[in-house]
């Protein structure tokens, strides 16, 4: 007699729920306008470290600025990616999207947009992007704000004469 191997169900209270086009379609914009949100807001600091007295020059502060404006869009596009793949694209159509997304996201805020509850997966790449753009402004701020320690002179060496 042969015995049968029997997989028991697994119980859950949170059904999975397949959303169609148009759902995925809203999630992906309320995930676009978050990044854009969090992304106007840590330029938006950037740029407000700008205004102060900083123990550099101004075009060291202007290079380091536009260096981690750069690195926050590298993050956004690297966010826009991931919605693509998130959402079921392609590897070629998620480039075309962060393509043609990106650039579109630049001049907007979206700051009296009110949020939207995103699907899990979504709501992590969110969170994620979030937390990168906080590292670039941070280091972005220890080099604004902290001034260059200047390099001793070395001293002559004794001599040996009297």
């Amino acid at each position: 007699m042969a015995c049968a191997k029997v997989s028991t169900p697994v119980i859950s209270l949170n059904q999975v729920t397949i959303g169609g086009q148009s759902a995925l379609v809203s999630q992906r914009v309320a995930v676009e306008h978050d990044l854009q949100r969090a992304w106007s807001a840590a330029v938006d600091q950037l740029k407000k470290l700008n205004e102060l007295v900083l123990p550099i020059g101004k075009a060291e502060a202007q290079a380091i600025t536009q260096k981690a404006v750069d690195d926050l869009r590298t993050v956004r596009r690297n966010a826009l990616a991931a919605v693509g793949t998130s959402v079921g694209m392609s590897a070629a159509d998620a480039e075309a999207y962060v393509r043609a997304t990106d650039p579109g996201l630049d001049p907007q805020t979206f700051a009296n947009e009110p949020g939207v509850l995103l699907a899990p997966d979504l709501d992590a790449i969110v969170t994620r992007a979030t937390q990168l753009y906080a590292q670039v402004g941070d280091a972005a701020a220890k080099q604004l704000t902290v001034p260059k320690t200047a390099t001793p002179t070395p001293t002559p060496p004794a001599s040996p004469r009297p």
